[in-house]
């Protein structure tokens, strides 16, 4: 619950680029095999899962010389993916809602 408390998307693994992210404690969490033990007379602590039994997700490593393009498509490829560059983190925020909530984007159309 720490994570959603402070409002953390993603928790990384110690001297990797694996990650767990919110929607994957989530689908652990609701997946039926966690439900059904839920469910049980005298249920366990679901919240007590090891990080070990919900599925990690590899982060996309990048180089500084990246094209924003470039980025954004490695980005959009699996949901919740994200990009390291030299030990910081980058998401899809970072590349489009961050620049337009600072009035920073533009769009243009190449039609």
């Amino acid at each position: 619950m720490e994570m959603f408390d402070r409002r953390i998307r993603r928790v990384f693994i110690s001297g990797t680029h694996q990650f767990i992210w919110d929607r994957s404690i989530i689908e652990h969490l609701f997946s039926p095999a966690m439900v059904a033990r839920a469910a049980r007379p005298e249920p366990e602590d679901i919240l007590a899962t090891p990080i070990s039994e919900i599925g990690t997700t590899t982060a996309k490593v990048g180089d500084e010389r990246m094209r924003l393009r470039e980025a954004a498509a490695l980005l959009k490829v699996e949901p919740g993916q994200c990009l390291v560059f030299n030990g910081k983190v980058v998401t899809p925020w970072d590349i489009v809602m961050k620049p337009w909530k600072e009035s920073k984007l533009k769009i243009r159309n190449n039609r």
